[in-house]
């Protein structure tokens, strides 16, 4: 094998990598609202908030409500 058709392997094997990382990340971008950030930042917010009151009732309150959310999201009704 010569190095051009190296390279030109070498070429080939980077796009196909780099299509496949830029569908995946384009596909993840969809996936997600500002409702989510919202959502998160202000349940991070209430559980640094409170972890600086009570250690404890900042992982328990930011773990309640994480659960309370994924719980929410799995028995979600379709449409």
């Amino acid at each position: 094998m010569g190095l051009v058709s190296v390279l030109e392997t070498l070429r080939s094997r980077i796009s196909a990598a780099w299509a496949a990382l830029a569908s995946g990340v384009f596909a993840l971008w969809k996936a997600f609202d500002i409702r989510d950030l919202l959502v998160y930042g202000g349940l991070l917010s209430i559980g640094y908030g409170l972890y600086q009151l009570f250690p404890w009732l900042g992982w328990t309150v930011f773990g309640l409500i994480s659960m309370l959310l994924g719980l929410g999201w799995l028995f979600r009704v379709r449409k």
